[in-house]
């Protein structure tokens, strides 16, 4: 798909990837420590990784982190969770974070929508 017709959260996703990218590069040993422990959080335990998935974008949407919002909200996707259960775990976040979280929202909508979902 050429650049122009790719979407805002493809694009939004995009810049992350290349962040990230560059942050491994540039510091990897942190890095990898990082995300040694993202994936030793988001794993099935005690709490499903649907469960923590859902934690996880509320606590985005509470911290005003665009790029982690629509990550997350195609995880759980990935993970089968409905539109209700993210857009209620999104809310979550709003009732943590407050106004600036409530208008964090449009990411959570722009991912879901951007997936059909």
């Amino acid at each position: 798909m050429p650049k122009s017709e790719r979407s805002f959260v493809q694009e939004e996703l995009s810049a992350f990837r290349k962040s990230m990218g560059q942050m491994a590069k540039e510091m990897p040993e942190l890095n990898q420590a990082f995300m040694e422990f993202m994936g030793a959080c988001i794993v099935d335990a005690k709490l499903s990784c649907k469960t923590k998935e859902l934690i996880t974008l509320g606590a985005a949407v509470a911290a005003h982190c665009p790029p982690c919002i629509l990550l997350h909200v195609g995880k759980l996707l990935e993970v089968g969770a409905s539109r209700e259960e993210i857009l209620e775990a999104a809310y979550v976040g709003v009732l943590m974070g407050g106004g600036p979280a409530f208008a964090h929202m449009r990411y959570v909508f722009e991912a879901l929508d951007d997936a059909g979902a």
